[in-house]
């Protein structure tokens, strides 16, 4: 039988000095933040619900262009002006 343990902090502090490390998944309830202050590190997946902000500071997204778009349309043969 599994069972869920609950530990509530203020804060988390590494012991050594550096930036402490979450080995498991945490979940965030619905209604509840987690703040983190500094930079942010995520190895893995992230998933959420909704995002705030227009993501002018994101890096290392794959970027569509122009040029690609035409491209996929004419590989795909889609055309939004063809019945």
């Amino acid at each position: 039988m599994a069972s869920n343990s609950i530990l509530k902090v203020d804060t988390i502090q590494s012991t050594d000095g550096g930036a402490p490390t979450l080995a498991s998944l945490p979940s965030i309830p619905s209604g509840k933040e987690f703040v983190l202050e500094g930079g942010v590190e995520i190895t893995g997946t992230l998933t959420a619900s909704s995002f705030t902000g227009n993501g002018g500071s994101l890096t290392d997204l794959t970027a569509v262009n122009r040029n690609k778009i035409f491209a996929y349309k004419t590989v795909l043969g889609f055309d939004e002006f063809r019945s």
